[in-house]
């Protein structure tokens, strides 16, 4: 199904489809997995966004984890407890 959020374009559902030749996952800035229960290859809840674009996937990692601009590498060599919440986030981190 393509669909359309804040003005960009995805695909959703697109495990294995093809359009006009090319993988569907191919044709869009970003693409989107779902791994509900009754899919193929689940984790109970949850998906996955797939991207190229270095600037997507920063701020989709932000957004999951409650909008911090966070690098746990770098605050771990810094060893701060310091961040900066950017933007409203929410907790999308799949549970263990």
């Amino acid at each position: 199904m393509n669909c359309q959020f804040n003005g960009q374009n995805f695909w959703d559902g697109i495990l294995g489809a093809i359009y006009q030749g090319r993988n569907v996952g191919t044709l869009q800035r970003f693409n989107t997995f779902s791994f509900h229960p009754v899919k193929n290859i689940t984790t109970g809840e949850g998906g996955a966004v797939l991207t190229e674009d270095e600037t997507i996937a920063k701020a989709i990692r932000s957004f999951r984890h409650h909008g911090i601009d966070f690098d746990f590498h770098s605050r771990g060599k810094k060893n701060s407890w310091e961040y900066d919440i950017l933007t409203l986030g929410f907790n999308y981190r799949i549970p263990d």
